[in-house]
């Protein structure tokens, strides 16, 4: 027995059996005792899929990153990332994942020779027409290393745009500009259009329209939700006016003179009217010290004032800092001690500004900050032009859907205005329409216009290239205009003030008989460029759609995810 205890203790002292023991130890509880994830269980914690296959998060941030980077360079620009920015660049980021894939399948590819040339290639890493690699360095270090990307990375960029430029090129082949798209961009650009308008506004219809009680109260009802009253802060303003402790301040002579040397630009005058006494150096004239010390007397005790404001302000809150825990009542006691007033506005929206109070956007997101913790129910001071304030919060009144009562008069405001609005809308069709018919017998424009009281306004005639018209009005009128032939009307536009009525007087072809030959080059390249672009985004849409796309992220289904059964295969052609 003895025996066989000795052989064990030589066996265990083996490292080669304790090495053996721990590969069964970490085989039995981590490995054996681990549930490994299935291919459903990899899908759902995706970023989504494509072609039945799981896209990581990382794969999908990269591409996203790409995507931003491809419009920077686009633009030449940062762009601001706003949530609608960040919508456009989640679907784009998609589409170009699913594009690079389907290149893949087709055998589209870059190689490294490629990617060097593309990146030798880039404008804004030349000098005099050659690549310089301290500005590649350059971009890197003040581009793309502050966003985490590597010059590896950027290099994958440009693999990548290559790969998506020979696709779009196998795309462009399909691609028709027809003779009849040239002549008539052709002829949008040079025919010379006389037109005529009418604005029409809301009062050619308002003293006809009346609403009744019941009127507004069933547009009440329809969504009162639409009247949901904001949330409201209630505040107590502690007060510390500047002028105050203007009185206490004494400055110096000495404060006056170092002043007026360091700020001696602010004391300038004419050459042609010098003030008495002024002098001049380096070419600049100022006016002397004993004209302008009852100024910086004043400057600088409001700027003493200011500052010992904020001092007491501070003292202030100090003592509702330390005494805080006796209850949001400290408050009031301290303002007591201290001989400060206490201001209390109405309540108020985080859109609207505090009566009696000199409030700006500082004052108003401090109070929407309070809570009713007592550590957090007092504010730091808040400088004003002239005042600091301390703020206490009163209450917060969180926001509702009022009974009709509480906002009659504003619904019975949108009531009338949509009324109005539809008013004339259908005045709007009627006039169109009597415009039509009359055209058709040969009135005029004008002449129709007349029975309803109206004349038009009438624009000189102009070119794409040569408008001198208001920037409003052609930004609503010209565009529906272009398509147009002489004789014909717009349909109603929509403005701000009303609705646009348009008419086409005459639409007079360019006189010049080389200008179409001389022309038609650049606007077949023109119309290319734009039917690539926007056929190209239309593969690139199709192609999400037919990779039946899962999107994890947004936990929806994604518009591209469905299949558009009158969708053709092919761009257009």
């Amino acid at each position: 027995m003895a025996m066989l205890i000795t052989k064990f203790h030589r066996l265990i002292q083996s490292k080669l059996l304790w090495l053996f023991f721990l590969v069964v130890i970490i085989f039995s509880f981590v490995i054996w005792g681990t549930t490994m994830p299935t291919a459903e269980d990899r899908a759902k914690n995706a970023a989504g899929q494509l072609d039945g296959a799981s896209v990581s998060f990382e794969d999908f941030q990269r591409m996203r990153f790409h995507t931003y980077l491809s419009i920077v360079l686009m633009s030449g620009r940062d762009i601001n990332i706003t949530p609608e920015v960040d919508e456009e660049l989640y679907k784009m980021a998609w589409q170009r994942l699913a594009t690079l894939r389907e290149a893949e399948k087709l055998g589209i590819t870059a190689t490294d020779d490629e990617v060097v040339r593309a990146i030798q290639s880039l404008e804004f890493l030349q000098t005099n027409g050659k690549f310089n690699p301290q500005a590649y360095e350059g971009f890197y270090q003040q581009f793309l290393a502050p966003r985490r990307a590597s010059k590896k990375m950027f290099d994958e960029h440009i693999r990548q745009e290559i790969v998506l430029q020979k696709f779009r090129v196998i795309t462009d082949r399909m691609l028709l500009v027809t003779p009849q798209e040239i002549q008539r961009t052709y002829s949008t650009l040079t025919d010379t259009f006389t037109v005529e308008y009418v604005n029409l506004s809301p009062a050619i219809v308002s003293d006809e329209v009346t609403v009744s009680e019941e009127d507004v109260l069933a547009y009440f009802s329809k969504d009162p939700s639409v009247f949901t009253l904001a949330e409201k802060v209630s505040v107590k303003a502690a007060v510390f006016p500047i002028a105050d402790y203007a009185a206490t301040i004494e400055i110096t002579e000495a404060e006056i003179k170092e002043y007026y040397d360091f700020n001696l630009d602010k004391f300038t005058t004419t050459p042609d009217e010098p003030a008495t006494n002024s002098f001049s150096l380096a070419g600049a004239v100022y006016r002397p010290l004993d004209e302008v010390s009852g100024e910086i007397r004043a400057t600088l005790t409001a700027i003493e004032a200011r500052v010992k404001a904020e001092q007491e302000a501070n003292r202030f809150v100090q003592q509702v800092s330390e005494r805080h825990a006796q209850g949001r009542s400290v408050f009031d006691q301290i303002a007591s001690e201290f001989g400060v007033e206490l201001v209390l506005p109405k309540p108020f929206t985080v859109a609207q500004r505090p009566e009696g109070l000199e409030a700006g956007a500082d004052l108003v997101r401090a109070a929407f900050s309070l809570s009713d913790d007592n550590d957090y129910f007092y504010s730091d001071p808040i400088k004003g032009s002239n005042y600091v304030y301390v703020l206490a919060l009163q209450e917060r009144i969180p926001e509702r859907v009022p009974e009709f009562e509480e906002v009659k008069n504003d619904v019975t405001l949108m009531a009338r205005e949509f009324a109005v609005y539809n008013a004339l809308t259908e005045k709007a069709q009627e006039i169109r329409e009597s415009v039509v018919a009359g055209l058709a017998v040969g009135l005029t424009f004008n002449q129709v216009l007349a029975d309803y009281g109206l004349s038009s306004e009438k624009l000189e005639p102009f070119t794409i290239s040569d408008m001198k018209i208001d920037e409003e009005l052609a930004s609503n009128l010209v565009r529906p205009i272009l398509v147009l032939n002489q004789n014909e009307l717009t349909e109603l536009i929509q403005t701000d003030d009303g609705i646009l009525l348009g008419y086409v007087a005459a639409r007079t072809p360019s006189a010049d008989p080389g200008g179409y030959s001389a022309m038609q080059q650049q606007i077949t390249s023109m119309l290319r460029r734009e039917f690539s672009r926007v056929a190209f985004a239309d593969l690139q849409q199709h192609i999400l759609r037919q990779s039946g796309f899962v999107d994890n992220l947004r936990r929806q289904p994604a518009e591209a995810s469905q299949p558009d059964e009158n969708e053709s295969d092919q761009p257009r052609s």
